[in-house]
C-alpha cells in the first residue's frame, strides 16, 4: 500500500473534485483508459471495488492497495491532466495554486519513498551490457514492475561485482556464483581495512545470503525461465536492498579511487627533482672529502 496519509489525500481529493464520486472530468470510458495508459491496470475491476464503486472511490481504494511507485506515477499523470482540463468543482479558484504545490510536494515524497533507487542502475563504467541492463531494469521500476525485472536484476548484480572483484584483482572464474563473488568482494574491504564501521560491514556481510537466495529468486520466480512471477510487493523489497547497496558500493569504490590517485601523485611527485638530488650528493660527497682532508 502507499504511504499517503490522510490529510495528503484530503488535500489531492480536494484538488481532483472527488467530494461528489467524481474524478475531475473523467467518464467511467475516460477513467478506464487514463489508468490503462498511466499504469496499465484496470482501474474498473473487482479489486479496486471494496470501497464502492465510483470513480472517486476505486482512486481511494487503488491508494490504498497499491505500491507508491505506481501510486506517484499515476499522480504526476493526473496532477497534468488537472491543471489543462477544465471541469466543475466546488473549490474556490483561488485555492488551487496552492493545492497544486503542495500536491506536487505528495507526489515527491511518494517518488522518494518508492522501492529501489533507480539511479543505482546508472554505473559509469565502459561497459554496454551492464548500461543495457540497466536502462531496462530502469523502466520496470518506473513503470511499477519490479517484479518483471528480477532477472536482470540478478544478471546486472553478478556482471557489476565482477567488476568489482577484478578492479581489485580478486580471483573468480565465470562459474563463481553471485554470492561466492560478492563474499570475496567483502572479505577484500574488510582485509584491506576499507569501511569504517563494522556495522557497514555486517550489513555488507548480510547481503551474501540475500544475493543467495536471490539466485533462487530468478530461477524460479523470474522471467528467466516459465515461471509464476514473485509478487510485487515482495520484489519491491529485493530491490530496495539489493539498490542501496550498489549505490553505497559504486560510492565507496569512487572513494577508494579518489585516495589511491591522491597516494600515487604523493609518491609520485616528490618534492626535489632528479637533478636537485644528484647535485645535492655531489656536493655532499665533496664536502665529505674536504672534511677528510682538513679543509
Amino acid at each position: 500500500m502507499s504511504d499517503l496519509r490522510p490529510l495528503q489525500k484530503r488535500i489531492l481529493e480536494r484538488l481532483f473534485g472527488m467530494e461528489s464520486g467524481y474524478v475531475c472530468d473523467f467518464s467511467n470510458r475516460t477513467f478506464e483508459e487514463f489508468f490503462l495508459d498511466t499504469v496499465d491496470i484496470d482501474i474498473c475491476g473487482s479489486k479496486y471495488e471494496s470501497g464502492g464503486t465510483s470513480k472517486a472511490n476505486r482512486l481511494r481504494t487503488f491508494w490504498s492497495t497499491e505500491t507508491n511507485q505506481l501510486a506517484s506515477k499515476l499522480l504526476d499523470e493526473l496532477l497534468t491532466y488537472e491543471a489543462t482540463v477544465p471541469f466543475e468543482r466546488r473549490e474556490p479558484e483561488e485555492s488551487l495554486p496552492s493545492l497544486r504545490e503542495q500536491a506536487s510536494k505528495i507526489i515527491e515524497t511518494l517518488s522518494a519513498n518508492s522501492w529501489g533507487d533507480a539511479e543505482a542502475f546508472n554505473q559509469h563504467v565502459p561497459d554496454g551490457n551492464l548500461d543495457v541492463l540497466g536502462r531496462q531494469i530502469k523502466e520496470s521500476l518506473s513503470s511499477g514492475r519490479p517484479e518483471e525485472a528480477l532477472d536482470r536484476l540478478h544478471t546486472y548484480v553478478t556482471r557489476y561485482t565482477r567488476k568489482l572483484c577484478a578492479g581489485h584483482s580478486i580471483e573468480f572464474s565465470q562459474t563463481t556464483p553471485l554470492h561466492a563473488l560478492f563474499g570475496s568482494y567483502v572479505r577484500f574491504l574488510r582485509e584491506e581495512d576499507l569501511v569504517e564501521s563494522e556495522a557497514t560491514l555486517k550489513i555488507l556481510s548480510s547481503s551474501i545470503k540475500v544475493l543467495e537466495k536471490l539466485n533462487g529468486v530468478r530461477n524460479d520466480k523470474s522471467l528467466a525461465h516459465d515461471n509464476e512471477l514473485l509478487n510485487r510487493h515482495e520484489a519491491s523489497l529485493i530491490f530496495s536492498h539489493v539498490s542501496s547497496s550498489i549505490k553505497f558500493l559504486s560510492e565507496l569504490e569512487k572513494r577508494i579511487k579518489e585516495d589511491s590517485t591522491t597516494k600515487h601523485s604523493f609518491l609520485s611527485d616528490p618534492e626535489f627533482t632528479d637533478e636537485e638530488i644528484e647535485a645535492a650528493g655531489d656536493q655532499w660527497i665533496q664536502e665529505h672529502i674536504d672534511r677528510t682532508r682538513g679543509k
